[in-house]
């Protein structure tokens, strides 16, 4: 099993590659980030598990764990909504809202 460190780890990391900062990058390493980083990292870290074990070790607030819950929630609409693509990540309201709570989420204590 995880360690709870290991687990607080890959939050903060699927955190990092949902967050704004990712659109400095090339479209190559975006996709990579995007689509097959966090699309992949958001179903399973963000788990209500994974976050139940955090919250309960004092690591993610209640409200860190709610909007965390948002955001895997919005990871898994990707597909239905239309939002895969490089192109839509730069440039779709979608995006800018998901990388915004990103970046909120991961400004929180």
């Amino acid at each position: 099993m995880i360690t709870v460190e290991e687990l607080y780890d890959w939050y903060q990391g699927t955190l990092a590659e949902s967050g704004s900062s990712v659109l400095e990058e090339d479209d190559v390493a975006l996709g990579t980030y995007i689509f097959e980083d966090f699309v992949i990292d958001a179903h399973s870290c963000l788990h209500p598990d994974c976050l139940k074990r955090l919250h309960e070790n004092g690591l993610i607030s209640e409200e860190k764990m709610a909007l965390s819950l948002q955001l895997r929630t919005w990871a898994s609409e990707i597909d239905a909504r239309g939002e895969r693509g490089v192109e839509k990540v730069r440039t779709s309201a979608f995006w800018r809202d998901l990388m915004a709570l990103s970046d909120r989420i991961s400004s929180m204590k």
